[in-house]
């Protein structure tokens, strides 16, 4: 192996890092096309999912002040 390393100067840690990749994903992780298109849509479905978690933050926001309101409103009432 460190022969073929040194045919096509490859670093050890580089051969281990695809090998590992390769197992991992499978063939077509080391498919230059497929990575980059993956890696386009994991940006494009961590934008969506900060959105959402915006989304859930302000329903919640609302929530909470509603209820404030309420207890100050009601005080004699109890849930």
């Amino acid at each position: 192996m460190k022969l073929t390393l040194e045919k096509y100067i490859l670093h050890p840690r580089t051969y281990y890092y695809l090998k590992r990749k390769y197992f991992v994903s499978g063939e077509g992780a080391l498919d230059y096309d497929n990575s980059k298109e993956a890696v386009g849509r994991v940006k494009e479905l961590e934008k969506e999912l900060k959105h959402y978690k915006e989304m859930v933050a302000e329903k919640e926001l609302v929530i909470r002040l509603r209820d404030e309101l309420l207890k100050k409103l009601y005080p004699q009432a109890k849930k």
